[in-house]
């Protein structure tokens, strides 16, 4: 998957996105009986000329009951592999903050034609509990009417679980957190300095204390999912 962090053309170059449909969430998903309707729930990105057809279709089919016309959508309109790694990385970060925004849904209008989601906004991943004390603990992530309708389908579930593992196999807590720290020496100063400024909360050193609790936490609980099987 890919962190969007902007849609324009260098980013829809590196991430090989090209001409493709890019949507960012901006209000909870809610059926509508015109594509118009869609416009306040939807930031429509790069090439906005104002038609949301395709994404209130895409709603409208997400949202329907399951049924074995559903499964065919899902998996004839869907870029699964993609859909997979989307979910795999919320659930294994927790990120908990993406049920209703921080996230882009991307139709490669130019190729297959598939959606797929991206993450967007990560400050609020591994946030331990007293930070964030929802009883959310996404494993699976059934936080947006999307990924639970993936999940619903139990091949497409079976492939999550197969994904979440090797990403717990794959990075060990502790190396987790000293990526962090690699980067947390590289902008720790400005950091502060922004800070200081702003006087916003919690401070850098704050910040790292909550990361470095928030995947000891999340590990404990990947331990504890696998024990009981």
């Amino acid at each position: 998957g890919a962190y969007l962090s902007a849609t324009d053309g260098r980013h829809r170059d590196r991430w090989g996105i090209g001409d493709a449909a890019v949507y960012k969430q901006e209000l909870a998903i809610q059926n509508t009986r015109t594509p118009s309707g869609q416009q306040i729930r939807w930031e429509k990105d790069e090439g906005a000329d104002g038609d949301f057809t395709d994404v209130w279709q895409l709603v409208a089919d997400m949202t329907q009951p399951s049924n074995a016309a559903k499964r065919d959508f899902l998996w004839d309109e869907l870029d699964v592999p993609a859909m997979v790694n989307y979910m795999a990385f919320q659930s294994f970060t927790r990120h908990w903050d993406s049920t209703i925004k921080n996230l882009f849904v991307v139709r490669d209008a130019e190729g297959s034609g598939r959606w797929r989601m991206e993450t967007w906004d990560l400050d609020a991943i591994f946030q331990p509990r007293s930070i964030r004390a929802v009883p959310l603990e996404m494993l699976p992530p059934t936080n947006h009417p999307f990924t639970k309708a993936m999940l619903d389908d139990p091949q497409i579930k079976a492939m999550f679980s197969r994904r979440l593992r090797t990403l717990i196999d794959q990075y060990s807590a502790d190396a987790l957190i000293a990526a962090y720290d690699t980067h947390y020496a590289e902008v720790s100063g400005a950091w502060g300095d922004d800070h200081a400024a702003s006087g916003f909360k919690p401070s850098p050193s704050q910040e790292r204390s909550n990361f470095v609790r928030g995947v000891r936490e999340r590990y404990a609980l990947f331990a504890r999912e696998s024990r009981a099987g």
